[in-house]
């Protein structure tokens, strides 16, 4: 579960290199990712979304070396922290996958 991270990246590899590295859709750090307005962007929201579930899998990952090293004997914890990832990870997948196809579905229109 820790290669979360690389996972996710290489999954972007069917889109464009401007998606890929948040400049494109207002992605950035810190400030950059809000508006003129001040109003949160979608990209702003995904990103947060993304370290959220990064967190919760984490979360998981300590759980499962805890149960593995005898720090705690709570399995129902620890399943319960591996299910939430689980959820959490399918749900960024399926986010993923719509925003690809709509992407996709963009670039086959005809102007």
């Amino acid at each position: 579960m820790s290669g979360f991270n690389v996972e996710l990246i290489n999954s972007f590899t069917s889109t464009p290199q401007s998606i890929r590295d948040g400049s494109a859709a207002g992605v950035g750090k810190g400030s950059e990712r809000k508006s003129e307005e001040g109003e949160v962007t979608f990209g702003d929201l995904l990103v947060d979304k993304i370290n959220e579930a990064n967190s919760v899998i984490s979360t998981a990952d300590n759980a499962v070396s805890n149960l593995v090293a005898g720090r705690t004997k709570n399995v129902h914890e620890t399943m319960i922290a591996l299910e939430k990832a689980d959820i959490s990870f399918k749900m960024l997948m399926q986010v993923r996958n719509k925003m690809i196809d709509a992407y996709q579905e963009i670039m086959r229109m005809q102007v």
